[in-house]
C-alpha cells in the first residue's frame, strides 16, 4: 500500500484496532522523503550554533549541519565550506527561514545529490562498494583492468569517445536531471526518471 503524504502512513498505523477487527496485518512503509525534507542554505556565513539561536521559532523541526569540500591544492584534504545542510521534518520543505527576530530571512534551495558512479564497473547509479560486477574495467578502453592502455577513449555508459566521468556524457546528464527532479518534486528516483524521460521524448 503507498500512501501519498507522510501524516497519512502515520495515522495508519496508528490504527491497530483495523488489525484485531479484521484479523489483517498492516505494514505501512513511510518513504525517508515523506518525513524529511532536506535543503541548502548559502548564506550563513557564521556557526551553526549562532543560526539556530537566531533562528525564529515555530518554523518546524530543524537540524542543520556545515557541509565539506575538498581543498582545491589537496585532493585529500577536506574542509568547511560556505554551505549548510538543513534538514526539517515533514515532506514540505519551505523556501526561506526567518532568522534574528524575523528581520533577516536565509533563502532555502532544494539539496540534490549528486551523480555516484562506480569506480570499478564505470557504471552511474552506484558507488564501488555496492558493486555486483566481478570485472573492474580500465577507465580508458572500459575492458578488463591491465596496464598501459594506448586505445581509444571509450564511455561504457553511452558508447562515445570520451572519458566515463565526463560530465557531457548523455547518460550523466540524464542521470543528473533525475537527481534534480527527485529534489525538487521530492519523488522516487523511479518517477523522477519517467518524467525525464517523458520531457526528452517530447522533444524533436
Amino acid at each position: 500500500m503507498q500512501l501519498e503524504k507522510g501524516e497519512d502512513g502515520r495515522f495508519f498505523q496508528s490504527r491497530h484496532h483495523l488489525q484485531k477487527e479484521r484479523g489483517t496485518k498492516y505494514l505501512a512503509n513511510i518513504p525517508f522523503r515523506k518525513r524529511f525534507r532536506k535543503g541548502v542554505i548559502h548564506e550563513w556565513e557564521d556557526s551553526i550554533e549562532k543560526l539556530e539561536d537566531f533562528l525564529m521559532p515555530n518554523q518546524g523541526k530543524i537540524s542543520f549541519k556545515r557541509l565539506k569540500k575538498k581543498r582545491m591544492k589537496d585532493d585529500k584534504a577536506w574542509e568547511d565550506s560556505k554551505a549548510i545542510l538543513m534538514r526539517i521534518k515533514g515532506d514540505s520543505l519551505p523556501t526561506r527561514l526567518l532568522v534574528g527576530y524575523g528581520h533577516v530571512w536565509l533563502k532555502v534551495k532544494p539539496c540534490i545529490e549528486s551523480v555516484k558512479q562506480c569506480y570499478s564497473c564505470l557504471r552511474f547509479g552506484h558507488i564501488q562498494l555496492n558493486c555486483r560486477s566481478k570485472i573492474k574495467r580500465f577507465f580508458r578502453c572500459v575492458e578488463e583492468f591491465h596496464g598501459i592502455c594506448k586505445e581509444q577513449q571509450k564511455c561504457i555508459n553511452c558508447g562515445g569517445s570520451h572519458p566515463n566521468i565526463a560530465k557531457k556524457c548523455p547518460i550523466y546528464q540524464r542521470e543528473a536531471a533525475t537527481k534534480k527532479v527527485m529534489a525538487y518534486k521530492n519523488v522516487s528516483c523511479r518517477e523522477a526518471r519517467e518524467l525525464v524521460n517523458e520531457v526528452a521524448n517530447s522533444l524533436p
